[in-house]
Formats: C-alpha cells, structure tokens, sequence
C-alpha cells in the first residue's frame, strides 16, 4: 500500500510513497531534513514562502517567549527578591534586558554546540530531569519546599555541564544527573 502526496501543481503529477522515503533516510541517519526536503520537493514557489515565513513566525515566537519568561524568571523570582530590593522600575527593566542578552549569548553557544535535534531533546532530558523528580515528590513528601526545588534545578545544570565533557550514554548521564 502506497501513501501518495498530492501536489497542487496542475502541470506536475507526483507519485511518491513517503512511507519508503522515510525508511530510507531514517537508515541513512538524515531524518531531521525529511520535511524540508518533502517542502522543497512538493510545494509550488509561492506556499514554500509561506512555509518558511510560518516556520520562521513560529521559531521566532518561541525564542521571544522563552527568553522573556527568563528574564522576567531571573530578574522577579531572584535578583529583586534575594540580592538588590528597593529599586526602581527603570533599574529592574535595565536589568532584565541585560538577563535577556546574557540568555541568548547561553542560548546560542548551546545550540552552536548541538550536533542534532536528538542530541537538544537528550540535553533538555538531563537538564531538567532533577526538577521533574522535585516537582514530582513535593505532592508525596513534606520535606520537598521551595529550596529543594531550587537545588533540584541547579544541581542538574551542573551535572549536565560537566557530564558534556565526558562522552558517556544517555541512560548513565540521566541516572547520575538524577540522583
């Protein structure tokens, strides 16, 4: 049975079976560039434009996102409530715009350094394992408050910094993050 793509291009009859397609590169190793190279193959010139500027939109979209919530996480939760107090707004927006720089400068050293997708989910697996345990066990355990919860999200920072130079498995660098 033949999975088949239709294109709409009147003057291009496609017949492609994406089920073999994607065994294939899946055996080569390349199955991150699947879709754009099915989006470059199948659409007509004026929806790649479309899907690029929706890609981009929503990649766009992401990162803004991500790195208000962590200058906002960083400057409210930490630096305003633990180390300067009694300030300004003007000092604190000052502030958060120099936690979105030093945010981006990690974010894109780490994302310079990924070889692929699988190896960013793996990352993010480790990094945040301690928290989900933490987050897990505060329903379970009185002990869990919000100073375990804090270690749990640093300790596993460390560990995964320093088990980056160390070429180990995924299964080790989890269980040793983890615990």
């Amino acid at each position: 049975h033949k999975t088949k793509l239709l294109v709409l291009e009147p003057h291009h009859k496609y017949e492609y079976s994406l089920t073999v397609q994607l065994k294939l590169q899946q055996k080569k190793g390349i199955l991150e560039v699947w879709f754009s190279q099915m989006m470059m193959k199948f659409l007509p010139i004026g929806l790649k434009g479309m899907m690029v500027a929706s890609l981009l939109a929503a990649f766009m979209s992401t990162i803004d996102t991500h790195l208000n919530w962590g200058s906002s996480y960083l400057v409210n939760d930490l630096y305003r409530r633990f180390l300067v107090k009694d300030k300004d707004d003007k000092h604190y927006v000052s502030v958060s715009r120099w936690a979105m720089v030093l945010l981006t400068v990690c974010a894109g050293i780490t994302a310079w350094n990924m070889d692929s997708i699988k190896n960013a989910w793996i990352y993010l697996a480790v990094l945040t394992s301690g928290a989900a345990l933490a987050s897990l066990l505060r329903w379970f355990w009185w002990r869990i408050n919000a100073q375990a919860e804090i270690s749990a999200m640093i300790a596993p920072a460390i560990c995964t910094l320093a088990l980056l130079l160390v070429d180990w498995s995924f299964e080790i660098e989890f269980i040793l993050t983890v615990a």
